[in-house]
């Protein structure tokens, strides 16, 4: 894969462009064997399934100790990295935004899809407590051969079937995931599962006034447990997580729209433009303008 790597000093990026150099490229799959351990930062969403072996995963500046069975979803512009510490294998899945486009009305309504590619990659990255998704090692070679193998055609789709068939099989790869997800939440404590629904509320309505009554009521919690709870699996306050919800949306119409900073920032329940300026640039690094900007060159 190394000719998806754009270097722009440090982390290395990797460009939305690369999968679209030829036509039929909107998803690609492969397994990484060889590993340099530098972080790197992409355009899309990527589905990373550990198959084999023991590592490390660092997603921004949090680092997992991972075997075969971790699943990881890592959207767009985190920074993470891997290192082998024995015989790790790495299977990728590297997904357009416009397979979100065409399926997300579809995916949205699947249990869990919220949870697994919104809340957790998120959990993952700032929560004080292991988030991610794991498949049992009893599980794991029925999972691989039925929804791992077929994928692995897809390292370079040649003609509209291959893309067509690539689509059904990562939708079936999803939905799986979710399938598995939801079991997994079953066997969880029931504070885990009320905080994962506060966090569904919170990303389905980011845009709105949410009130602290409303989450309390729909984590069946009291104020203090869900507080407790709820920084233990984000590392944030109900009011920081919501702002780095609406601050993720942004980014994302920064990158995907023509809207403006004013209509974004309306869109996303920012009142005011210079609070969400100065969100933003506390968040990123880099003003909305700037950022727009800047994804505009070639």
């Amino acid at each position: 894969m190394k000719e998806l790597i754009e270097k722009k000093g440090a982390p290395y990026y990797y460009s939305i462009r690369n999968l679209e150099e030829k036509t039929y490229e909107e998803i690609r799959a492969f397994i990484q064997r060889d590993f340099t351990r530098h972080f790197h930062i992409q355009e899309f969403y990527e589905i990373i399934i550990i198959t084999n072996g023991v590592g490390i995963h660092t997603l921004d500046e949090r680092e997992y100790k991972v075997k075969k069975g971790a699943v990881f979803i890592v959207p767009p512009m985190v920074k993470h990295a891997f290192i082998s510490e024995y015989q790790m294998d790495v299977f990728h899945t590297l997904i357009h935004p416009k397979f979100f486009e065409y399926f997300t009305r579809l995916l949205s309504t699947l249990p869990n899809y919220d949870i697994l590619f919104n809340i957790l990659p998120s959990v993952s990255r700032h929560g004080n407590t292991p988030a991610y998704l794991y498949i049992p090692e009893d599980e794991f070679d029925g999972f691989f051969e039925n929804y791992i193998l077929p994928m692995m055609k897809y390292d370079h789709p040649a003609d509209i079937f291959d893309l067509c068939n690539a689509y059904a099989d990562t939708l079936h790869l999803i939905c799986e995931l979710c399938r598995f997800s939801v079991q997994v939440q079953n066997d969880k404590e029931s504070s885990q599962s009320g905080i994962a629904s506060a966090l569904t509320y919170i990303n389905e309505n980011y845009n709105k006034k949410i009130e602290l009554d409303d989450l309390l009521k729909i984590s069946a919690l009291s104020k203090t447990a869900f507080y407790q709870r709820f920084r233990e699996l984000t590392g944030k306050s109900p009011s920081q997580y919501i702002i780095s919800v609406r601050l993720a949306s942004a980014q994302n119409m920064l990158r995907n729209t023509l809207l403006s900073v004013d209509e974004i920032a309306s869109a996303i329940g920012f009142y005011d433009r210079a609070h969400f300026v100065k969100a933003y640039k506390s968040e990123f690094g880099i003003s909305p303008t700037q950022y727009k900007k800047s994804i505009k060159k070639p």
